[in-house]
């Protein structure tokens, strides 16, 4: 008898609610007639909106439109006071809470039902304010039954939120509701957040956030709503490293958390590398901001889990480090080959030129170690020099510079450099023979950058920079070198500080003239460029070495041998019509 007598109370509390509902759209629809006619007749005698004796628009809005907008938060309050009776219910055990939800997100429901109405018969505004109600009803209940009365659990709050999002979103888009859209994102990322304070991240809730950045993206694609997306992948992003990193300890409960995170991070990437080629290739359309953001943030979180879950597992890194490398020739393709250049813009180019050498070093450091790396980058700089010789770009002899460098600072060169050139005697480390290698795979690539017979290579200084930087690193390796064979010559003496440093100066004097002479010959500017440069070096050389440490003799072999090179430099250059970098 007394379940009967609540069926028939909540029967009746349901007609009730319904007939109210029904009530204030009857009033709104009647509202709307006369005041759709006030404002368009005000909007036509003010000329829209700019006040003819001053030529400014006013500050306040019409009467009409004031109105109006009285009337809808009266309303958005009238439906407001029906969400809060259904709390009052609960709250008084009238009814149970979970009857309670579910009255409150029909009303939410209906409250998007009609926004859909009145935008489709031209009521924007009131299509907005039905959006807002929406929003002010459903989201907050979630949180709080969520968090507080632990009516709801995560997975079911994350069901809750892609249902309402999704219907907010579809009547946006519909009806190209842009505020509308902001209003469900905006909402959907406070609630995530919210929840994820109180209850952990989760996969439920992270696969909400996922599904929210793709609508957002995709409504960015397809109507062009751009500044949604940008709050909702920062969050995604945010959880998603803070998820990785936390789950990065040596035990099995955790490292299966790791193990989602790295499978969301797929999720994420996958989706991103192919909505950036769509756009790029297929639609032609120029990559902005946050495409090329996104893609680094998507990139760099999928190696890092990667790495993160090999360590946790004892996993080699080498199959990581091998498909970043498989993806920096991918993007190193599209940007190169004819069938897809030709489809990029200028910074999309220059997009998946980075793209490729930032994929090209992370794929080096977690496929190879050591000696093995820098052999593997210095072979990939030569192949980027011979294809800069042959296609006439500056970009790819930067990228040709760029990976050139690093091979010597991974296959030691550039550290024996510094031994041959500043370090004491007692800590220099000799030339081995991958050193050499790499050494000779550079005098190859500015032999083959500096021989390109375009204009623009010809006649701006830079251009040349590429070939200025390979330039740089083959006369200091080159000197070092120098240096060591005077330290072998000199024998039992190669200890003695004066000594050395006399060998120093000589080296460089040498360097500058042969680079002088060079000059002379080929007429490429960066020989002279960096000729002054080693003469420079040489000066402060003689300044903070050679003074406190020689004497008489090797100081007099030191500044002569200096002089000579300064005047040799200066009648071997040939002056050139650019400037240098």
């Amino acid at each position: 008898m007394k379940s009967m007598r609540m069926e028939d109370r909540l029967q009746k509390l349901e007609r009730t609610l319904a007939d109210i509902l029904e009530r204030v759209q009857r009033l709104e629809d009647r509202l709307d007639i006369h005041t759709e006619r006030e404002t368009v007749a005000a909007d036509a005698a003010s000329h829209s909106g700019v006040d003819e004796a001053s030529g400014s628009k006013p500050l306040l809005p019409s009467g009409a439109m004031f109105a109006r907008l009285l009337q809808l938060v009266g309303r958005t309050c009238l439906v407001l006071g029906v969400a809060f009776l259904i709390r009052a219910l609960s709250d008084g055990r009238v009814l149970s809470v979970n009857v309670g939800i579910a009255l409150a997100l029909a009303v939410a429901t209906t409250s998007i039902v009609f926004s859909d109405r009145a935008a489709k018969s031209g009521r924007r505004l009131s299509a907005a304010f039905h959006g807002l109600t929406a929003v002010l009803i459903a989201y907050p209940l979630v949180v709080e039954t969520t968090t507080r009365l632990g009516a709801m659990s995560a997975s079911t709050a994350a069901v809750v939120l892609v249902g309402t999002t999704t219907l907010q979103l579809f009547v946006a888009w519909r009806h190209n509701l842009a505020k509308m859209a902001w209003l469900g994102v905006a909402a959907s990322l406070l609630a995530i957040f919210a929840l994820m304070q109180s209850t952990g991240i989760t996969a439920a809730l992270t696969l909400v956030l996922v599904l929210l950045t793709a609508a957002t993206w995709w409504l960015a694609e397809n109507r062009s709503w751009n500044a949604p997306r940008w709050p909702a992948a920062l969050l995604l992003d945010a959880v998603l490293l803070r998820s990785i990193l936390s789950s990065a300890q040596d035990n099995h409960a955790v490292r299966d958390r790791l193990l989602i995170g790295f499978a969301f991070a797929v999720l994420i990437l996958l989706p991103t590398l192919i909505g950036v080629a769509y756009r790029t290739l297929a639609r032609r359309k120029p990559l902005t901001a946050f495409h090329a953001l996104q893609t680094v943030a998507a990139l760099s979180l999928g190696l890092v889990a990667a790495v993160y879950a090999s360590r946790a597992y004892h996993w080699s890194t080498a199959a990581t480090g091998g498909l970043a490398l498989v993806l920096a020739m991918g993007a190193l393709l599209v940007s190169l080959s004819p069938a897809t250049r030709e489809k990029l813009t200028r910074s999309d180019y220059l997009f998946y030129l980075a793209s490729s050498a930032g994929l090209l070093f992370a794929g080096g450091v977690l496929a190879t170690t050591g000696e093995l790396r820098g052999l593997l980058w210095a072979t990939l700089a030569v192949a980027a020099a011979a294809m800069g010789h042959r296609t006439h770009r500056v970009s790819l002899s930067a990228y040709s510079a760029l990976l050139l460098w690093a091979g010597a600072i991974t296959s030691g060169v550039l550290r024996t450099a510094a031994d041959g050139l500043l370090a004491g005697p007692r800590h220099w480390s000799a030339p081995d023979a991958a050193g050499l290698v790499v050494l000779g795979i550079a005098l190859a690539s500015y032999w083959l950058t500096a021989t390109r017979q375009d204009e623009q290579y010809k006649g701006t200084a830079v251009a040349r920079i590429p070939a200025t930087a390979m330039l740089v690193l083959c006369a200091i390796s080159f000197g070092a070198l120098l240096v060591h064979a005077e330290r072998t010559a000199l024998g039992s003496r190669g200890d003695d500080p004066a000594l050395i440093a006399t060998a120093r100066t000589v080296a460089l004097a040498v360097i500058a003239t042969v680079l002088a002479l060079s000059e002379r010959r080929m007429q490429w500017a960066e020989l002279s460029w960096v000729a002054y440069l080693i003469l420079g070096l040489g000066g402060l050389k003689l300044v903070t070495e050679d003074l406190p440490q020689g004497r008489a003799f090797t100081l007099l072999v030191a500044f002569a041998t200096y002089g000579i090179a300064l005047i040799a430099v200066q009648r071997l250059v040939r002056p050139f019509q650019g400037s240098p970098p």
